[in-house]
């Protein structure tokens, strides 16, 4: 039986590596919020070579519709994901999967200035 990324590489899949846990709460800065992107140094966190962090997204915004964005470069041109707080005052998580650059940095961003908590909290890391 043929497999896949989740079971066993398939011949000329690209694989993330191999998943390794590591559990680190991060308090981003957002007070005040700044929708430029932002950049996470992970190089005390996370070993040379690693690909790709898991983490769980927790955002709350003084506005409706607020987004904690991930980025998949340091100018902010790719968003690889996101997580939404869709009603004021109240916390929004999500998970998601951020690139890891060569010198083990993560973009992230929000897209209001109302976005008053984020945090991320690192589950592991692919390498």
């Amino acid at each position: 039986m043929a497999g896949n990324s989740w079971q066993q590489p398939v011949s000329g899949e690209p694989s993330w590596g191999t998943f390794h846990p590591h559990f680190k709460e991060f308090v981003l800065n957002t007070d005040p919020a700044s929708t430029a992107v932002q950049t996470l140094d992970l190089s005390a966190e996370v070993p040379v070579g690693t690909k790709m962090v898991a983490v769980i997204v927790a955002l709350r915004s003084s506005s409706d519709n607020s987004e904690a964005y991930v980025y998949n470069n340091s100018s902010g041109t790719q968003l690889w994901g996101y997580t939404s707080a869709p009603h004021n005052g109240q916390y929004a998580g999500g998970l998601e999967f951020a690139p890891v650059d060569s010198s083990r940095n993560v973009f992230w961003g929000v897209s209001t200035t109302t976005v008053n908590s984020l945090q991320w909290r690192m589950l592991g890391y692919w390498i």
